[in-house]
């Protein structure tokens, strides 16, 4: 008796989710008057809810728990507090949390390509892993964004999981976008096949990782090669990563639906194309150093990838520079940066554009493990600093012989000192190589072409 009345309960809880489903879109074109009194007399909200004698398998498509239908009441109150500009949220982002990392840029950037393009619909972008979502006042009035943890008040990744299933069920928006979330990439695994049917699904991944042991881990090597049949296209913001994830997983047959959408950089998204040509030939400063001691700086996070204690190596062997150091930690515990004569440790940063304004530098030093195309190298080049890096990622689709220094993919403390040599040395040399750099990134990453490659990405705009 007890089955049949839970069975009979699931039936009733969808025929009423198809119900709603069904006038949905006839709500959100009402005004902001009538829908408030249809909210306050009609007090169901739809979701998908777990009862508590279901398998692991049904747990997302089963109709009993009262506390996931309160998790979705409770957001429509949350949207209520948002700006009023939010309404028919047709995008989702998913990221694990929101910082002032490159992947919190790649956001933004579609984000604000996307309402430039629609100026009807809104955006809402949900903080999935960590607890850290640090709103800025570059968020625009058509995105909401919701901190995934602090409103459920759980770290339980299950938990993050059917809340963001609920969500997408409920909200039925155009496009998921997903931006290095583990807890998206866990559900698409699970539920890939039902998102599908309701929403495009892209997923932006910038490199392989590696462990301290030099094994691959990340969101390439624990999710791209099942989860891939469920997106509509995987982005990148270089073609190096795409091309090695499919010699390392086999991916040749979903060629078709990987797209290179390279970064546009900050300071060009309001130049107009002929003013950007204009730029490119520009001719580079004629500033001479006040000193023979090169000044070089060092900005990143001070995290395990960005290999900051090598740095410090460097430093200590480089007698003819001086180095200033920028960052703080994200990922691991604060570091304590070691006291030396040619080093001025200036703390974190969070634009690296005012940092150059400051001052002028002959060198900027990259010593990554592995990585994408960072945002830091675009700003960076467009000032015509002349950059040193190793062969890894994305970073050898900007830096060659042509555009700066590019050493080896394992490089030593003598490869990158012997680069050094080489801009003290040659400085005219340097100032080439800096303005190649420059002239690629005003032709390669500005707004216009970014929109044009990403209004070409099938089914996304």
């Amino acid at each position: 008796m007890q089955k049949s009345s839970t069975k009979g309960i699931q039936a009733l809880q969808k025929i009423k989710l198809q119900i709603f489903h069904t006038l949905l879109p006839y709500y959100k074109k009402l005004p902001p008057s009538v829908k408030l009194k249809i909210k306050k007399r009609i007090t169901y909200r739809p979701t998908i809810v777990a009862g508590t004698q279901i398998s692991k398998e049904d747990i997302y498509d089963n109709f009993l728990n009262p506390e996931r239908k309160e998790n979705i009441m409770r957001f429509f109150s949350f949207l209520d507090n948002q700006s009023k500009d939010i309404k028919n949220i047709q995008y989702i982002f998913f990221l694990p949390l929101f910082s002032t990392g490159g992947a919190e840029l790649v956001a933004l950037n579609f984000i604000r390509l996307i309402l430039e393009k629609k100026k009807e619909i809104s955006i809402l972008l949900v903080v999935t892993d960590a607890n850290k979502l640090e709103v800025t006042s570059s968020f625009p009035s058509r995105l909401a964004s919701l901190n995934l943890e602090q409103f459920l008040g759980s770290q339980e990744l299950i938990k993050k999981q059917i809340f963001v299933y609920d969500l997408i069920q409920t909200l039925r928006p155009s496009v998921l976008h997903n931006i290095n979330s583990s807890v998206f990439w866990l559900l698409l695994l699970e539920k890939g096949e039902k998102l599908r049917k309701i929403s495009k699904i892209f997923a932006d991944i910038f490199c392989v990782q590696y462990d301290l042991n030099n094994n691959r881990t990340g969101y390439a090597e624990h999710y791209l090669k099942n989860g891939i049949p469920f997106l509509d296209g995987l982005l990148s913001d270089n073609a190096s990563f795409l091309d090695e994830a499919i010699n390392l997983y086999g991916l040749q047959a979903y060629r078709d639906k990987m797209f290179t959408v390279y970064n546009p950089i900050d300071e060009l998204r309001e130049v107009e194309d002929d003013h950007i040509e204009v730029l490119a030939k520009e001719k580079v400063s004629s500033k001479t150093r006040n000193t023979d001691r090169l000044q070089v700086i060092w900005a990143a996070r001070l995290d395990e990838q960005k290999r900051w204690k090598f740095f410090l190596e460097i430093v200590r062997n480089c007698d003819f520079c001086d180095f200033d150091m920028y960052g703080q930690a994200v990922i691991d515990e604060s570091p304590h940066i070691i006291s030396l004569p040619n080093l001025t440790y200036k703390g974190g940063f969070t634009s690296i554009n005012k940092i150059l304004e400051m001052k002028h530098y002959d060198a900027y030093l990259f010593t990554s493990r592995y990585e994408g195309l960072p945002n830091t190298l675009l700003s960076v080049g467009l000032k015509n600093i002349p950059i040193i890096a190793p062969s890894i990622g994305g970073i050898k689709e900007l830096v060659t012989e042509k555009t700066g220094y590019l050493l080896i993919e394992n490089p030593t403390i003598d490869d990158y000192i012997k680069a050094l040599h080489e801009i003290k040395d040659n400085p005219n040399e340097a100032k080439i190589k800096a303005l190649e750099m420059r002239k690629l990134i005003l032709e390669r990453h500005n707004w216009e072409k970014f929109s044009d490659v990403v209004s070409k990405i099938p089914g996304y705009l």
